[in-house]
């Protein structure tokens, strides 16, 4: 799954099916304040490589069914023992990746 922070300020998920991985993309390589705006509440980065985003959010964001909620919930889970969910903000670890 890809949180993709575009140029036009607006959030999207793709590839929501993929839960086997999870980055975000931000376009147009902007300073890291304007990638931080683009992200608004829907988590934080705390530096230009790691990004935190709130699960429910990026959930409703991806507008999946019970199903896929189900198995992004197990998603989770599996991901808690090495550090990429932390329960205690419902955030998830991202890797961030600029692309022109």
């Amino acid at each position: 799954m890809i949180l993709r922070l575009g140029e036009d300020g607006r959030p999207a998920v793709e590839e929501p099916a993929d839960l086997k991985r999870f980055k975000v993309v931000v376009e147009g390589r902007p300073a890291i304040e304007a990638a931080r705006a683009r992200l608004g509440p829907l988590g934080e980065m705390p530096d230009a490589e790691t990004a935190w985003i709130a699960a429910g959010a990026l959930a409703d964001l991806a507008g999946g069914d019970a199903g896929w909620r189900a198995e992004f919930a197990a998603m989770l889970e599996k991901v808690k023992p090495f550090g990429w969910y932390d329960e205690a903000t419902g955030r998830i670890k991202a890797h961030v990746e600029w692309v022109d």
